[in-house]
């Protein structure tokens, strides 16, 4: 249900870009301090993940529709679980820190669009590998952060959604 309609946008496009614009923001922040410290704030995950929960319930409570938090929680569940197999398989490949921000950003993008991320997430860090590797800047034990790539796969996911590209 559309509840406001201005010039073609509704209130619902409005909210739902305020919220894609916090995601970005606070993901391309944690990139950049992932870089620099090789830390992911679990205080920015934990106001990600109370902005964000605070949003879908008062826009559900508004439209009287619960999926769409029932898609953030699925997306929550497959993107922090899908991480945690690989963090566990990785014996320390992947930080703990990776693991709650795959969560919390599938908290963000759905249980569809978590899969598209992880997947163009990896596609990103593996060509950044072999990418060093060939130019002969790093060895195979050297350890990247992985925020950047989520930061990188979140808009490609964007750009998907809306259609304007990929």
């Amino acid at each position: 249900m559309d509840f406001c309609r201005t010039d073609g946008l509704s209130v619902h496009d409005i909210w739902e870009a305020g919220r894609s614009l916090f995601l970005l923001g606070t993901l391309f922040y944690m990139s950049w301090t992932d870089v620099r410290n090789r830390k992911i704030s679990n205080r920015l995950l934990l106001l990600l993940l109370c902005a964000g929960g605070a949003s879908l319930v008062l826009e559900s409570c508004i439209d009287r529709e619960w999926i769409r938090v029932q898609e953030a929680a699925a997306g929550m569940i497959l993107g922090g679980g899908l991480c945690f197999l690989c963090y566990l398989l990785s014996r320390g490949g992947i930080g703990a820190g990776d693991v709650k921000l795959f969560a919390v950003t599938g908290f963000y993008m759905g249980r569809t669009d978590v899969l598209w991320m992880a997947w163009v997430s990896v596609l990103l860090a593996a060509g950044s590998c072999i990418l060093l590797l060939f130019l002969k800047k790093a060895d195979r034990h050297m350890r990247l952060p992985y925020a950047p790539f989520v930061f990188l796969a979140v808009i490609a996911v964007f750009i998907r959604r809306t259609g304007t590209g990929c």
